[in-house]
C-alpha cells in the first residue's frame, strides 16, 4: 500500500522510527505533544480509518509517547451540533475552521495550545507532533 507521501507503509513506518524520541515529564503530568481524532460512526472514510489505520496510528502514536484521544459521534449529521464533542468542543470548532466539517479530521494540541489540524490524512501531522514531542 502507498500512503499520500508517496512511500510505501513499511517505509514510512520506518521513517518514523527513525526520528530522534525523548520522554518528556511534561507528558507524565498529562501536558505537551497531544495528538486528536474527530469522527462519525457512519462515516465511510472514518471507517475506513478506523479498519485501516488505527492500529498503525496507536502503536506510532504510543512508541513515541504521544497521547492519542479518540473521539467520534454517532452520525456526520451530529458534526454541526453545538457541544457535539463535549468537553473537545472549543477543539473542534479549532479544526472546523482550519480544516472545515470534513471526516476523520486530526487536530495537534501542544502544552494546550492548537497546533495545526488536518482533515482527512493524519500521517504527515503525526510526524510533525512525534518532531515537536522529542524536543520537549
Amino acid at each position: 500500500m502507498t500512503t499520500t507521501l508517496g512511500h510505501s507503509r513499511r517505509q514510512f513506518l520506518l521513517t518514523l522510527a527513525a526520528i530522534p524520541l525523548v520522554r518528556s515529564p511534561a507528558l507524565a503530568a498529562g501536558q505537551g505533544v497531544v495528538f486528536y481524532y474527530f469522527g462519525a460512526q457512519d462515516c465511510p472514510y472514518c471507517q475506513a480509518f478506523v479498519r485501516d489505520d488505527l492500529a498503525d496510528l496507536k502503536v506510532v502514536a504510543g512508541d513515541a509517547s504521544v497521547p492519542f484521544v479518540f473521539r467520534e459521534t454517532a452520525s456526520l449529521r451530529d458534526l454541526h451540533k453545538a457541544g457535539v464533542f463535549d468537553e473537545l468542543n472549543d477543539l473542534w470548532l479549532r479544526v472546523v475552521r482550519r480544516s472545515g466539517y470534513g471526516v476523520p479530521a486530526f487536530a495537534l494540541v501542544d502544552n494546550g495550545t492548537f497546533v495545526d489540524s488536518r482533515a482527512g490524512s493524519w500521517r504527515e501531522l503525526l510526524v510533525k507532533a512525534i518532531a515537536r514531542a522529542g524536543k520537549a
